[in-house]
């Protein structure tokens, strides 16, 4: 069975990624109430702050030690009817980029045609507000928690895949899968896995397909498989990341092989490989030597449900 899955899943990937780039997109995505259960800072309409002010708002509500992730100017505040609990409250500043274009005329064909040209980029500052630092923050702790209800009433009618539960199950040292937030995440330091909640997928085979490539990161820990991508990780972008996310992929694959989904989850996993990892075609055996470490990662997650050589191999459907 697992040289069968091995072998299908990863023809079928090279001949994908032989096509050249692939599209891939997040196999999740923001749904209603989802900015308050994301963690990521939001403005006054609940849309998601991008670039530096992330990474800035993030450490101001840190060093605050705020739960609010909802921020708005002084004017937005007034208008909500909202009242600062403080007399002189401290803004924190974020930055606002826009293009600004300029129309040009330009030959085309022997004729005069118009087009836009960026000229510059328009920079704004705006001081604005943490909802904590204001009497609205239990309003919105009660949208939140609205939010929180919700989709966890979403997700106990959510249908599981039998198939896919099993491979969990079987997984002996599998460490703590939590759900919430916006991202999909195994954390190292203490041994978990954080995933979105399940009907924020856009599909079930995308929800265990994902939650596979995390439970392939988890058995790179020091206590499992002592992977260097995972014990000794040092910088995201780098080439022992990029390897490691290579195994997580390939390792995914094969799950889904096995489980029966890989026809579903293939292309958007070739498209994830495509979209990081250009080296792959000057370095073929980068790919073999993952591949290696991925069948590793495989059966360390299969545990029991591994067959014994003399058992016949599971038909995969091409």
């Amino acid at each position: 069975m697992s040289k069968k899955v091995f072998e299908i899943i990863t023809s079928q990937i090279l001949a994908l990624l032989e096509k050249g780039e692939i599209p891939w997109r997040k196999p999740w995505g923001g749904k209603a109430g989802n900015g308050f259960r994301d963690g990521f800072p939001m403005n006054a309409w609940g849309k998601p702050y991008r670039g530096m002010n992330v990474w800035l708002l993030r450490a101001v509500q840190q060093f605050n030690g705020w739960e609010c992730n909802q921020w708005a100017t002084s004017r937005q505040i007034n208008r909500w009817g909202g009242k600062f609990l403080d007399e002189k409250p401290k803004s924190t500043q974020v930055i606002h980029c826009q293009p600004v274009y300029e129309e040009e005329e330009v030959e085309k064909d022997g004729k005069l045609v118009k087009r836009k040209r960026l000229k510059f980029w328009s920079t704004r500052y705006f001081n604005v507000y943490n909802l904590e630092q204001t009497d609205l923050f239990e309003d919105w702790k009660a949208k939140k928690l609205k939010a929180l209800e919700e989709a966890e009433e979403a997700d106990k009618e959510w249908d599981s895949i039998e198939a896919c539960e099993e491979v969990i199950k079987a997984y002996v040292d599998c460490p703590v899968i939590g759900h919430g937030g916006g991202r999909a995440y195994y954390s190292p330091s203490d041994d978990r896995i954080q995933m979105p909640v399940k009907h924020d997928f856009h599909s079930k085979e995308e929800y265990y397909c994902t939650l596979f490539h995390e439970l392939a990161h988890s058995t790179g820990a020091e206590s499992r498989l002592a992977r260097k991508g995972v014990v000794e990780f040092d910088m995201f972008g780098s080439h022992q990341y990029s390897q490691e996310e290579l195994v997580a992929e390939l390792t995914s694959a094969f799950l889904c092989g096995y489980t029966g989904i890989s026809q579903a989850t293939i292309e958007n996993s070739a498209g994830y490989i495509q979209s990081w990892s250009k080296k792959l075609r000057d370095n073929p055996s980068w790919f073999h030597f993952a591949s290696l470490q991925a069948q590793k990662a495989f059966e360390f997650i299969m545990g029991d449900l591994m067959p014994s050589d003399d058992e016949e191999a599971e038909e995969v459907t091409e």
